[in-house]
């Protein structure tokens, strides 16, 4: 096979009564099986083809989590369209700076086409009217589009690209990551390996597709691999986390991939919950900084249910690769170090001594089969050996095609077959450890810090509310360096001044840094991307209508 849609294909001729996507829906189940994937996906080829969408177009899809993004998906890439999926608006976001971000970013990616809901077709309609006349809403059951359907895919090349996947980032200045089939295909090849799969693995979600970790494990991975998926919608998991586990038990899942902070969401909320968890294979945290503590925590609450170390994998993984770089290896638990905080300052690996402060960091693994992983220098000149601090450049099977109309960004990102990430880490033991991103290093007082590590520190911080604070570096002609300031949002029973008090002291304790000032903003001010990572220009901005009313000199 070199085409994703030559494995579907496959699947729908050899297997067509396999369940392919069950999604767990409040008013019941929807399902989809290989054979109707194949035969609906075609008859919205066919519609696209109606419409005069033809090879190369791109077709954006923004729709709720439902069987429609998986025909739209394969039926765009059956004529050799480029399809990528889009977050719709949501309660959380300015909804004019939402809509003003996605013009722009449309104006760049001059869509021949957008596939959504009824109700999202009239949000566009209504604040994105130059996009309305090419904004559809279409059940793929509706006996209309019998009339249309493809007999079969038209052909696509294996180096064609299959679709473009979004960065996180503020909207406007998202990166389209081009990714080709063939490359799709390889990364799915190595990465079923690493992760011991069989014909018969489940797989169990409330990932949305439209960030790379869902796109890939939840989407890609079973439709290439011919497997199964339970998935419900994210926003009903973060009210209800119980009901992912509800899932697992009744499907008898083996495998989950979960962002950091849901590990710790799920432990915070168990209430003596009885689920067997035992056809769990292998829980996989990736997509932000991943915890020791939090691997700790969720064992501890979950080990009655069947949950164990050796079970929780740590993935560092990129849209550019496709997705996964490296992961730990099976039947092993994550490793973690205990390092000298003032040897990271220096760039140097320091096992930590009693009584200095001290950073604990994870391991990511070991670089998959056929992936090279070096640290080099600034200069991205030297290979640094093990023990040293610096970017993390790759070389694989699965690097990808470049971004989407940003040739400016290409030049930068792919050197001779090698990305270059921004990412920070190093090597040790043949093991890669990621500290945080280039970008979103604060130096102090002369010392080098990474605003994640800071953070991690907020957010344990009683009164701050998880994953809804800031940490940044600011000029003082005073000091003659950059002093410490953070934004925090607070839960419904924090108090803000002992919440400052209390980050200040935890952070000089473990960090070795003083915070000059925490400022706590309101409910929902600080601005994520639709992955949930911070943007941290938007939030800086925050920051400096506070610094306006402060004398930092």
């Amino acid at each position: 096979m070199s085409t994703i849609v030559e494995a579907l294909a496959h699947h729908a001729e050899n297997n067509p009564g396999k369940l392919f996507i069950n999604i767990n829906k409040p008013q019941g189940s929807q399902c989809l099986n290989f054979g109707d994937f194949y035969s609906k996906s075609l008859k919205f080829a066919g519609f696209l083809k109606s419409k005069g969408v033809g090879r190369g177009d791109i077709v954006l899809i923004v729709h709720p989590m439902d069987t429609l993004l998986h025909i739209a998906f394969a039926g765009s890439m059956m004529i050799g369209a480029i399809p990528s999926l889009m977050p719709a608006e949501n309660a959380k976001q300015d909804k004019q700076k939402f809509y003003d971000n996605h013009r722009a970013l449309y104006s760049l990616i001059a869509p021949s086409m957008i596939v959504a809901s009824a109700e999202i077709r009239d949000q566009y309609r209504e604040n994105l009217p130059d996009y309305g006349d090419i904004t559809h809403a279409v059940d793929p059951d509706d006996p209309a589009l019998d009339g249309v359907a493809l007999t079969e895919p038209e052909a696509v090349s294996g180096s064609d690209v299959a679709f473009i996947q979004h960065s996180s980032g503020t909207t406007a200045n998202k990166k389209g990551v081009m990714l080709s089939h063939e490359k799709v295909l390889a990364q799915v090849a190595i990465y079923q390996d690493a992760l011991d799969m069989d014909d018969n693995s489940v797989i169990a979600t409330w990932l949305p597709l439209y960030h790379d970790m869902g796109l890939i494990t939840n989407f890609m991975l079973p439709l290439i691999r011919g497997l199964t998926v339970h998935a419900m919608d994210n926003f009903e998991w973060v009210m209800r986390p119980v009901k992912l586990f509800d899932m697992i038990e009744r499907e008898k899942a083996n495998y989950c991939w979960l962002p950091n902070f849901a590990f710790s969401h799920l432990a915070q909320r168990a209430r003596d919950w009885k689920h067997d968890l035992s056809s769990m294979k292998y829980w996989v945290n990736c997509s932000e900084v991943c915890r020791p503590e939090t691997h700790a925590q969720f064992v501890k609450a979950f080990a009655d249910n069947g949950v164990t170390e050796e079970s929780l994998k740590v993935c560092y993984a990129m849209a550019e690769t496709v997705f996964a770089v490296s992961q730990t290896p099976l039947k092993t638990a994550a490793r973690s170090l205990d390092l000298d905080q003032e040897g990271l300052d220096r760039r140097e690996v320091v096992p930590a001594t009693p009584g200095k402060p001290t950073a604990r960091v994870f391991s990511c693994g070991v670089p998959l089969s056929g992936y090279t992983v070096t640290i080099v220098d600034d200069r991205r000149e030297n290979t640094l050996p093990e023990g040293r601090i610096g970017e993390i450049a790759i070389k694989g099977p699965s690097t990808f095609e470049g971004y989407y109309k940003r040739p400016e960004l290409n030049e930068n990102a792919i050197v001779d077959g090698v990305y270059f990430s921004r990412d920070m880490g190093f090597m040790k033991d043949g093991e890669l450890y990621v500290l945080g991103r280039k970008d979103d290093m604060l130096i102090l007082y002369g010392r080098n810090f990474f605003a994640q590590e800071i953070e991690v520190i907020l957010n344990d911080t009683a009164g701050i509310k998880p994953g809804r604070c800031g940490a940044f570096g600011v000029y003082s002609e005073r000091m003659g360096t950059n002093e410490l300031y953070a934004l925090a949002e607070l839960t419904d029973d924090g108090d803000a001044e002992t919440a400052e008090r209390d980050a200040r002291a935890r952070i000089s304790e473990q960090l070795g840094v003083g915070l000059r000032r925490l400022f706590v903003v309101e409910k929902g001010a600080l601005h994520k991307s639709t992955s949930g990572k911070q943007n941290r220009h938007l939030n800086r901005l925050i920051l400096d209508k506070f610094l306006q009313g402060e004398n930092i000199a």
